[in-house]
């Protein structure tokens, strides 16, 4: 049950039972809301259900770190459309990346995802286990929040905003685009196959 204070989510064509993705959560909102509801649908968990090859994420509460790429906002904003809505390719697999609703995400086969992740979103991605990071992304040191709140921050600021995190580094193993977790059974294979 809703609170009485927030509309029910719907779907474009107006039927309330119909919202099967997250940009149908955020349908009519102004622009402003809308961009920051966009850049919200970066933190999720990955359902425990996954395909063969992604049993890594499975389960796992994850920071995106789409916005961490040094992309545009525009583009950013674009593959940000394409996650909350019928997802968006994986580089270099036949999968798609897919955040159905708040907080459920999802990796299904490609269909009819049009856009492609760039070939480096492993360093922004951070995905996390109990209270363990188990992979952090190279460019998620650099920009430890997900959204980034601090945009607007002196570079003082940001660099105190990074030493907030201290990270047993010899828990962990290097990769090209980040850091795994030594102790932690199995791997992202797609890290393995852009090394």
């Amino acid at each position: 049950m809703q609170p009485r204070s927030l509309p029910t989510p719907s779907a474009p064509d107006g039927n309330p039972g119909s919202a099967s993705t997250y940009l149908h959560y955020i349908h009519g909102l102004d622009s402003e809301l809308r961009e920051l509801c966009l850049r919200w649908v970066q933190v999720c968990r990955f359902t425990r259900q996954l395909p063969a090859g992604w049993e890594f994420f499975a389960g796992r509460l994850a920071s995106l770190g789409i916005d961490r790429l040094g992309l545009t906002n525009t583009r950013v904003l674009e593959l940000l459309e394409a996650v909350a809505g019928s997802g968006v390719r994986i580089p270099e697999t036949e999968w798609k990346l897919r955040v159905a609703r708040p907080w459920f995400a999802l990796i299904e086969p490609m269909g009819d995802a049009q856009l492609v992740l760039p070939m480096h979103w492993l360093e922004g991605l951070e995905l996390h286990d109990t209270s363990e990071s188990v992979w952090i992304g190279k460019r998620a040191l650099e920009r430890p929040l997900c959204p980034d709140p601090f945009a607007h921050l002196d570079e003082e600021g940001a660099g105190a905003s990074r030493e907030t995190r201290k990270i047993d580094w010899s828990a962990y193993q290097s990769h090209r685009y980040g850091w795994q977790r030594r102790d932690v059974a199995g791997s992202p294979d797609v890290t393995e196959a852009h090394s």
